[in-house]
């Protein structure tokens, strides 16, 4: 866990620019190479909305089922159609110190999923190898959902 007082805010994606979510991480910390951030009760829930609008859209294989369980402030993260018998992640609150003061967040797939922060993408050349990368999966991902392909 990255010191308390290393938090800054940004806007986080798990699907290449799509959607985007604010949060806060340690630019420092990173886990394989992605960003690990942390999002206040709002976005959380905005990312399990997302995810199970992607599992309708794409089918569960896309995404992750996310609900959040009130009674011990934390949300459980499961895949049971591609992990059987498995039992659910559960992903606690805790508080930070941020650039804008103490927080309580969520550590939704902070350690496990493909976080790209906003500040990455953006900061791309226009035709650099990433940034085509990104735009070119979400370009084919919408060309898919409009049936053009």
């Amino acid at each position: 866990m990255p010191q308390r007082d290393t938090f800054v805010p940004d806007r986080f994606s798990f699907d290449e620019g799509e959607h985007t979510f604010a949060g806060y991480h340690d630019p420092r910390e990173r886990g394989n190479g992605f960003a690990t951030p942390a999002f206040p009760l709002t976005e959380a829930r905005r990312i399990a909305r997302v995810s199970a609008d992607l599992r309708r859209q794409d089918g569960v294989d896309a995404a992750e089922r996310i609900r959040y369980d009130a009674r011990t402030d934390s949300f459980l993260i499961d895949n049971p159609e591609n992990h059987p018998g498995e039992k659910p992640e559960r992903e606690h609150g805790f508080d930070i110190e941020t650039t804008q003061g103490k927080r309580h967040v969520y550590g939704i797939g902070r350690m496990g999923w493909t976080w790209m922060e906003k500040s990455w993408w953006a900061d791309a050349e226009p035709g650099h190898e990433r940034r085509r990368s990104l735009l070119g999966r979400t370009a084919d991902r919408a060309a898919r959902r409009r049936g053009a392909r």
